[in-house]
């Protein structure tokens, strides 16, 4: 079941990183009863060619 869909854009974390970041959208922080500073469980799956991605807050 699709509760939210959103599209944001990933940018650098800081100068001279390779990593990236990108932007929780209010309505899946309020969902997922985020708060500034909550740390989060990146989950990805891959399986028949597809892959899922499931951001879950950590307790």
């Amino acid at each position: 079941m699709k509760v939210f869909e959103y599209k944001t854009k990933v940018t650098v974390a800081r100068p001279n990183s390779i990593s990236g970041r990108t932007t929780v959208p209010k309505e899946v922080m309020g969902f997922l009863n985020l708060k500034i500073g909550d740390s989060v469980n990146w989950v990805v799956e891959y399986e028949d060619g597809k892959t899922t991605v499931k951001l879950e807050k950590s307790e």
